[in-house]
């Protein structure tokens, strides 16, 4: 027989890593907020170095970090919203070659007025009404069912009218219409 040697030379191997594209989400991306002044959390998921930054004064980056890498949170406040319209603003967090947008809308503080705001009315059934001066919609609901609302919805300012069963009792009665806004 014959013998066959084989020769095993030293083996060198080219290793090969391969970046994984740069990966950067926030969440949300858009958000509104009451008028008050309040905190709010944003979450992070990344695997790429970020920094996030406020584009409105009234919008404060609070808790830290406010940079990370990979995945991570940080919080922001609004400041109360005193301007009397809603309000828009941004805070962009970006890494890696990509921003991205949150939109974070401020109501304005609702007003809502009754004129007038109470009123006694003799014992017989009649129709009513009363002014409602406001900047938000509203709707109106009655306390008693004696109280029946014949225009009880709007948009800013408006009406509320009303008619009342007569009061056949010995007795004076109270009850209450409710508008609630915003």
């Amino acid at each position: 027989g014959t013998m066959t040697i084989v020769c095993d030379w030293d083996k060198e191997t080219f290793s090969i890593t391969q970046n994984a594209a740069p990966l950067l989400k926030v969440s949300p991306t858009a958000r509104t907020v009451p008028y008050k002044a309040l905190c709010y959390p944003v979450s992070v998921e990344s695997n790429v170095k970020w920094s996030a930054k406020s584009h409105a004064s009234w919008i404060r980056l609070t808790s830290q970090p406010t940079k990370g890498k990979g995945n991570g949170s940080f919080g922001f406040s609004v400041s109360k919203n005193t301007t009397g319209k809603n309000r828009k603003g941004t805070i962009t967090v970006s890494g890696g070659g990509i921003t991205r947008t949150i939109t974070i809308t401020q109501t304005k503080v609702p007003k809502l007025s009754l004129s007038p705001a109470k009123k006694t009315i003799p014992f017989k059934s009649a129709a009513y009404k009363f002014a409602v001066k406001a900047n938000v919609k509203w709707k109106a609901t009655s306390g008693a069912d004696w109280i029946v609302l014949t225009s009880a919805a709007g948009s800013g300012n408006g009406i509320v009218s009303f008619k009342v069963s007569e009061n056949k009792t010995a007795k004076n009665r109270t009850a209450n219409i409710t508008v609630s806004g915003g």
